[in-house]
């Protein structure tokens, strides 16, 4: 597996997030759909491994056998990659080049413009599925042209979704399809709608591709989207968020891990067997 960034962190935000969902080796049916923004039916639900759906985003293995999964996005994106390494280490047919870096974003193009490094590590490594995991640190203006777009105004908006649309065409151009996981609810209850915004603008513009899917991080989000710091898992009391209350400490990155591993196999035919069983309540 290989890793391409270093994890940097944003002082400037002061907030966390939190998780509910049933997973061992698969997941079990959840009664509501949770997570900052809206969701669409395919995210209301957490398939159990006996549902007959069949995968509408089918990948197919490269010619050796094998299946390669970039994963990008922030500093968040970082620890979903580090969840996913390991999960992933029962699975020798599925690479994962993590390619997320920190203090990043759609807003901010002038510090780290994604399009064409996204594009650059989908010629170099040909993944079957991108995952992306971007908007921690998009709450801010857009520059386009000589215009400054404030944070969701409707030309930030519109701007913002065309950065959106960039990404999945270089994905489509590249025969990749892609997961993109919404930001989680927040501690801040200013921020967390700030992430239901740019949520909203990225299933919006998602949902009208055929190649790729939106779902939230409802593994990340109590009932109702609330907070929390801690969970249940294998019946004891875990943290899942680091002390920071933003980011994600290794057992919730292995909890949303298994999350993306279950919406990889059930909607993508991409096979995995995950490393870590884990069940929360």
């Amino acid at each position: 597996m290989q890793t391409i960034g270093k994890r940097l962190r944003s002082l400037s935000l002061f907030v966390g997030v939190a998780a509910v969902a049933v997973i061992s080796s698969s997941f079990l049916p959840l009664s509501s759909s949770v997570g900052a923004g809206p969701t669409s039916s395919s995210t209301s639900t957490v398939l159990a491994t006996t549902s007959t759906t069949v995968p509408s985003l089918g990948v197919s293995a490269d010619p050796s056998g094998r299946y390669t999964i970039l994963e990008i996005g922030d500093s968040l994106g970082i620890d979903l990659g580090w969840g996913l390494r390991a999960q992933l280490a029962r699975s020798p047919k599925v690479s994962l080049v993590e390619g997320a870096q920190g203090s990043t974003g759609l807003s901010n193009d002038w510090y780290y413009p994604w399009p064409p490094h996204f594009s650059q590590m989908l010629r170099q490594h040909h993944p079957q599925v991108a995952v992306i995991f971007l908007g921690t640190n998009d709450e801010q203006a857009i520059h386009v042209g000589g215009t400054v777009c404030g944070f969701n105004t409707p030309c930030w908006r519109n701007a913002y979704a065309h950065r959106v649309r960039q990404m999945l065409a270089l994905a489509h151009g590249s025969g990749t399809k892609v997961l993109w996981v919404g930001s989680p609810p927040m501690g801040s209850p200013a921020f967390s709608a700030a992430m239901s915004a740019i949520n909203a603008v990225v299933q919006k513009e998602v949902q009208s591709h055929s190649d790729a899917l939106y779902v939230s991080s409802s593994p990340l989000a109590a009932l109702g989207g609330r907070y929390r710091a801690s969970a249940i898992i294998n019946n004891h009391a875990q943290l899942i968020r680091e002390p920071d209350g933003i980011h994600v400490n290794m057992t919730g990155s292995q909890l949303l891990a298994l999350f993306v591993l279950q919406t990889l196999r059930q909607r993508f035919a991409l096979p995995s067997t995950p490393a870590i069983g884990m069940v929360l309540r």
